[in-house]
């Protein structure tokens, strides 16, 4: 398996009991590391705050022989435990050897505006928002918060102005640390009643992949897939690897 394609445990967020998230996530991340052998993991807040010994052993055994990034959430309502968070996200990263975390650029921004500087000790890139969030959506904006390295979500470029990656990758100031992949449209998988997403699969979709990615660059899978429907996922790592690693 090529290390530098992965997949969001979030793609099979759907079929899960979403209450008991931190435990269900271990056995998505079985069925994952059966196509990949990257995985980015999500944790609410509270279940940052809740991690022990117990949890921390359970995932480190799940993650084994697994390149890790985490997915973090929404930190600026819990502005006031910030340090408290921080300092629990350090602890996970360590103990499981995760890479790096991604932080919406959004979030990021407003942790700021409630607290001043921060300056976290664990190494992350900011993601560029979506449609629906406030700002940084357009690369260029991002060097506002620093010369933070970037998670680039291709996704969220796309559906603000299609087919504008090239001009946006132009005038980006930042380096980047790890690409999202999905597209946000796609008439196979709108057909699923129970998928409600901008997230969708390339894998027929119709839609091309860009074709201006930076090289030996992680690429995680963010597109939903259906429940079940693991071919699916072998065709997604498939249509990366044919078009990106070969």
């Amino acid at each position: 398996m090529n290390n530098l394609i992965g997949i969001s445990t979030e793609c099979l967020y759907f079929w899960v009991p979403q209450k008991d998230w931190i435990n269900e996530q271990l056995s998505i991340i079985d069925i994952l590391k059966k196509y990949v052998s990257r995985v980015e993991i999500h944790f609410s807040v509270e279940d940052i705050l809740k991690f022990d010994d117990k949890l921390l052993d359970l995932y480190k055994e799940k993650t084994k022989g697994l390149s890790c990034s985490f997915h973090l959430p929404s930190i600026s309502p819990y502005a006031k435990d910030l340090n408290e968070i921080l300092e629990k996200i350090s602890v996970i990263m360590k103990r499981l050897n995760i890479e790096y975390a991604v932080w919406h650029c959004d979030d990021f921004s407003m942790t700021e505006m409630e607290v001043g500087k921060i300056s976290p000790q664990f190494k992350f890139g900011l993601e560029n928002s979506d449609m629906r969030k406030f700002g940084f959506q357009h690369l260029k904006d991002i060097s506002i918060l620093g010369p933070y390295p970037i998670i680039l979500d291709i996704d969220h470029i796309d559906e603000i102005q299609k087919d504008s990656l090239d001009s946006e990758l132009d005038h980006l100031q930042n380096n980047i640390l790890g690409i999202h992949f999905s597209t946000p449209t796609s008439e196979f998988f709108k057909s699923i009643e129970a998928i409600k997403t901008t997230h969708f699969p390339f894998a027929r979709s119709g839609n091309i992949p860009p074709q201006s990615l930076t090289k030996n660059t992680p690429i995680v899978i963010e597109g939903v897939f259906p429940e079940s429907e693991y071919g699916l996922i072998e065709e997604e790592v498939l249509l990366i690897q044919k078009s990106y690693f070969i």
